[in-house]
C-alpha cells in the first residue's frame, strides 16, 4: 500500500517525466527485445515490436487509470467517441493532409503530364484499399499513440505552459519517439531527405515536419474540447493518404514532391504559429 502511494505521489509530481520514461521503455524496450531474440535460424512466434507502436497509449492508459481511476478511463473513452463537434472540424481533421498531398500530386501531373508507375488496375486497387487502410489506421496509428500524446501528455504540458510551447515540446518528443533506437548512433548524420528536399539528420527532417503538423493538430484539439477521436482521424488520414500516393502514383520520392512538401510545411508552421499563439491570447483575455 505504501509503495502504491509512493508511486502515485511520484506520478503526480512528475507526470511528464514518468510518462516519457514509461512510453519510451515500452516502445524501445520491446523493439530491442524482439531484435535480441530474433536470429537467422529463429523467428519468434509473435512480433513484439507490433505492441511497441502502442507504447504512447499504453503508458497513457496506465497513468490515467492510476491517477484518475475509472472516471479518467471513462472520460478518455468519451473523448475517443466524441462526434459532437461541428462538421467543419471533422472535415479539417480528415482532409487537411490528404488535400495537401493530393494537391502536390495534381501539380505534378500539370507539370509532367504523367506519373511514374500508375495504371488503371493499380488505381482501382488503391482506391478500394484506401477506406480499409484508413479504418485500420484509426487503431494502428491513432489509437496506438493519441491517448498518450494528447490524452495524457498535452494536457499536462498545457497546465504548465502555453498551447504553442506545449506543441513544440510535444513535437520534439514525438520526433525522438519515432527514431528507431538502433539508429541513435547516427542521429546527427546528414543524408538525403526521406520526405523533404535537402540533406538533414533524421531528427531535423522529422522536426521540420512534426512541429507544423503538431500545431495544426493543437488548433483542432483545443477547438473541439479535446476530441481524441479527431486526433485519431487526423493521424490515420495523414498516413493513409501519404501511403496511397506513394503506392499509386509513385511520386513521393521525387524532388518535385519533396520540395513542395518542404515549402508547404514551412508555410504551415508560420501560419499556425501565429494562429496558436493568438489562441493563447484569446484564452487569457
Amino acid at each position: 500500500m505504501l509503495a502504491n502511494k509512493s508511486i502515485l505521489r511520484l506520478v503526480r509530481k512528475y507526470p511528464i517525466t514518468v510518462y516519457l520514461l514509461l512510453a519510451f521503455l515500452i516502445t524501445w524496450g520491446l523493439r530491442y527485445w524482439y531484435a535480441l531474440v530474433r536470429t537467422d535460424s529463429y523467428l519468434p512466434p509473435f512480433n513484439f515490436s507490433l505492441i511497441a507502436q502502442f507504447g504512447p497509449s499504453l503508458a497513457g492508459v496506465f497513468l490515467i487509470s492510476l491517477t484518475e481511476g475509472m472516471e479518467g478511463i471513462r472520460h478518455t473513452v468519451k473523448s475517443m467517441l466524441n462526434w459532437h463537434v461541428k462538421p467543419g472540424w471533422i472535415l479539417l481533421a480528415f482532409g487537411f493532409e490528404p488535400m495537401m498531398f493530393f494537391s502536390f500530386t495534381f501539380l505534378y501531373w500539370l507539370k509532367y503530364g504523367e506519373f511514374l508507375n500508375v495504371s488503371g488496375a493499380t488505381l482501382a486497387s488503391s482506391i478500394a484499399g484506401f477506406g480499409l487502410t484508413f479504418v485500420i489506421g484509426l487503431f494502428r496509428w491513432g489509437l496506438a499513440e493519441e491517448i498518450g500524446w494528447r490524452g495524457w501528455m498535452f494536457p499536462k504540458l498545457e497546465s504548465r505552459m502555453s498551447p504553442f510551447m506545449s506543441s513544440i515540446a510535444l513535437a520534439v518528443v514525438i520526433t525522438l519517439w519515432h527514431i528507431h533506437p538502433s539508429l541513435l548512433s547516427e542521429i546527427a548524420v546528414s543524408r538525403k531527405g526521406a520526405y523533404l528536399s535537402g540533406y538533414f539528420p533524421e531528427t531535423i527532417e522529422r522536426l521540420i515536419i512534426t512541429i507544423p503538423i503538431t500545431l495544426v493538430q493543437t488548433f483542432i484539439f483545443i477547438n473541439t474540447q479535446g476530441s481524441l477521436l479527431l486526433m485519431m482521424i487526423y493521424h490515420s488520414a495523414s498516413n493513409t493518404s501519404y501511403f496511397f500516393i506513394a503506392e499509386t502514383f509513385g511520386i513521393v520520392e521525387t524532388d518535385f514532391f519533396k520540395t513542395a512538401f518542404l515549402v508547404v510545411v514551412v508555410i504551415i508552421g508560420i501560419v499556425f504559429t501565429i494562429i496558436v499563439r493568438n489562441k493563447r491570447k484569446e484564452n487569457l483575455e
